[in-house]
């Protein structure tokens, strides 16, 4: 019987192997495939959370930083001017003046550098917190690295290291725009360690360059070097890629890497692999040793199973089996029960205890940005009564924090006017119930306890506690931005009433603002406000935006009306402005003088004629006389019969030259009395003097 059960054991044994085997391990391998995908994923996806975390820290610290009471009192009087030449102010050894004290506001990963940036753009202060030097790049222009995005940094590559860019706008007592707080944080080994410390140690994040996939930081170098490319990379991990939701404002395609060994992920498989071949030879060897001693071994099966049992807490809950392997298995087994519900205890122990140091650092961060507000931040209840007045409140409004808490905010700073709008909106939170409206927004006037009537504008955000809705007022004084507001309006009217003509063309000749006195110049054009110029004209604009000068030019329109058109290019704004004025009257002006200056040179030239009367009767007397002179001298010749032909020629030639000497005298007489445009000429100055020295040859 014991053989026949061994035998039969045996057989069925392995049968049962064969069949198990090949089902489980092709069953097994597609669920640990699966499993381990999904952790993957989510060791990738708590690495990015973790990282976010940090960047999500950093920029609420630059946040509290540049919306600090001590920063804005340092900007008062205005502290910068944009002509004043100073150099840039570096703080190395020292902190600077404009910081709060280090231990209120120093993070995790301590920044390289804090700058403070203009209104123009330019950098003015600079505070160095590590070794390395600001970038090139930052340190000459800045104000392309900057973003208009509140709470959002940048991710970027300046100067071939890879940082985190975050910017704030900075404003004075007055709420006005004084400039840029921009925190410079490196993306490097240390930053990425830092958002690494509860993901585990088996994965590595890199910062990748999208477009040519090469490592820019990793959080261990000597694993993931600095410059090797993800091609490289991936014969020996396994890569997750992930965008950056701060990506908007970057130039630079960065992307997120989790990186998890290779030889880890085939090193688990194996014992997976291994285990659960054993499980199921260990299946097989049992139900053989069922058939065969199965009265003989119940205790030893037992005492395996909770061998296995002890085997299978130890690697899956990761502690020692707190007794020996030997002896009762079951008082090894009750004392791990205990030991694991005294490791569960020491956890929750330990999570509540950080609970409540996150809830503190909280609370003190909440603090800080209520101290340090430049807006008055009031709490009250649903019944309006004050259960938090903020210091920047008791600045305003002239009440201590005593003085103002549990009083009505409706009766003690809110205008008679304005109390029962302020109460709607109260009731108007009540009304529509908790989680529908979060926040409300109006302008009323508040009033300071000694009488001063401030406009401000009042957001109310509804809080939600167990039973109870409380509601932070903040209150933003608007006195200066509505004279801003109001000289801003009297500025833009001004081209609207101006008497010239005002044009603003953009580069592809479109008329986007034309005033009315520029209709002469529309109609010339032959085209309306919003459409576009003529070709010829569309070329001059081109031309006077990308030589960034200035350009004048005239034109004449039907109606006879002469504009002179200066054309100003803005070349940040890619538009030219034009500024014409009417000329009409100085060039009729100019065509009558010059009509009135040809006359009075004809009437010269006649006045003139008496006085050259004589000398006229000389010149023409001269080339006369020679005429009768030769013609003489010719008919004594004749008369005598002495001469010959060629004699007479010479003779002949000199009268023929002196009539035609007489006729050009006669010629520019004419020419001088008669009324006609002065012309100029160019003429050979010996061409002159051969006509001076005709006069006198009759003589010589």
């Amino acid at each position: 019987m014991t053989v026949f059960a061994v035998v039969f054991g045996l057989l069925v044994g392995g049968v049962v192997w064969e069949v198990l085997d090949n089902f489980q391990q092709t069953r097994l391998s597609d669920i640990f495939r699966e499993e381990l995908e999904a952790e993957l994923h989510k060791r990738a996806a708590e690495a990015y959370a973790d990282f976010d975390r940090q960047v999500d820290s950093i920029s609420s610290l630059a946040r509290l930083l540049a919306n600090h009471m001590q920063l804005a009192r340092y900007l008062e009087p205005v502290h910068w001017h944009p002509d004043d030449g100073q150099r840039i102010r570096e703080y190395r050894d020292s902190q600077p003046p404009w910081l709060p004290p280090a231990d209120r506001w120093r993070p995790s990963v301590t920044p390289s550098h804090i700058a403070l940036i203009d209104a123009t753009g330019r950098l003015r202060e600079v505070y160095q917190l590590a070794d390395a030097q600001l970038p090139h790049g930052l340190w000459v222009d800045p104000a392309p690295f900057l973003t208009e995005t509140r709470g959002r940094g940048v991710f970027s590559v300046v100067d071939g290291h890879t940082l985190l860019l975050v910017s704030e706008p900075i404003e004075d007592q007055l709420y006005g725009r004084a400039g840029t707080l921009l925190m410079v944080v490196p993306v490097d080994t240390a930053f990425l360690a830092a958002a690494l410390e509860e993901t585990g140690e088996s994965v590595i994040t890199a910062i990748l360059d999208g477009d040519t996939q090469t490592v820019l930081a990793s959080s261990a170098p000597e694993a993931v070097v600095v410059g090797s490319t993800a091609e490289k990379l991936s014969r020996r991990f396994v890569l997750t890629y992930q965008s950056f939701r701060y990506y908007e404002g970057s130039e630079f395609n960065l992307q997120f890497t989790t990186l998890v060994r290779k030889d880890y992920l085939s090193a688990v498989t194996g014992r997976v692999a291994k285990h659960a071949r054993n499980q199921r030879a260990t299946a097989a060897l049992v139900f053989i040793l069922v058939y065969s001693l199965l009265f003989m071994l119940v205790s030893n099966r037992l005492s395996r199973a909770l061998n296995r049992l002890a085997a299978f807490s130890q690697s899956a809950l990761g502690f020692t089996q707190p007794a020996r392997p030997g002896g009762n298995q079951l008082l090894v087994l009750e004392d791990w029960m205990r030991d694991y519900i005294r490791r569960v205890r020491d956890a929750r122990e330990e999570m509540r205890a950080r609970h409540e140091t996150e809830m503190q650092a909280s609370a003190a961060l909440t603090a800080a940005i209520m101290e340090a507000s430049l807006d008055s931040i009031i709490t009250i209840d649903q019944t309006g009564r004050i259960i938090e007045f903020n210091p920047t409140a008791e600045h305003v409004f002239g009440y201590r924090r005593g003085q103002a808490v549990s009083r009505d905010i409706t009766s003690l700073i809110i205008d008679e006017r304005y109390r029962q709008p302020f109460r709607n909106l109260l009731a108007g939170f009540l009304e529509t119930g908790p989680g529908q409206v979060t926040d409300a927004h109006a302008e009323m006037i508040a009033v300071g306890r000694d009488g001063t009537r401030v406009p401000v504008e009042l957001a109310i955000k509804a809080i939600q506690l167990k039973g109870e809705t409380l509601f932070t007022v903040y209150f933003r004084d608007v006195s200066a931005r509505r004279r801003q507001e109001a000289e801003i309006r009297a500025l833009a009217a001004f081209p609207r009433e101006s008497p010239s003509p005002i044009l603003r063309i953009n580069r592809v000749g479109v008329i986007s603002y034309a005033n009315e006195a520029s209709e002469p110049l529309l109609r010339y054009w032959g085209c309306r406000r919003g459409q576009t110029l003529p070709l010829n004209w569309r070329v001059r604009i081109h031309d006077v935006l990308d030589s960034k000068r200035p350009r004048e030019e005239e034109i004449r329109t039907e109606d006879e009306r002469f504009f002179s058109l200066l054309m100003a290019p803005i070349p940040e704004l890619d538009y030219v402005n034009v500024y014409a004025r009417e000329v009409t009257d100085a060039r009729v002006a100019e065509r009558q003088a010059r009509q009135r200056q040809t006359e009075l040179v004809h009437v010269c030239r006649l006045s003139s004629m008496g006085e050259m009367a004589t000398g006229i009767a000389h010149e023409l007397n001269q080339p006369l006389s020679a005429i009768v002179n030769y013609a003489n001298g010719t008919r004594r010749r004749l008369e005598s019969g002495t001469v010959s032909a060629e004699d007479l020629s010479e003779p002949l030639q000199q009268i023929t030259r002196q009539a035609s000497r007489a006729g050009e005298i006669i010629r520019r007489l004419r020419a001088l009395v008669s009324r006609q445009p002065v012309q100029r000429e160019t003429v050979h100055v010996n061409t002159l003097v051969d006509e001076v020295l005709s006069f006198v040859d009759y003589e010589i």
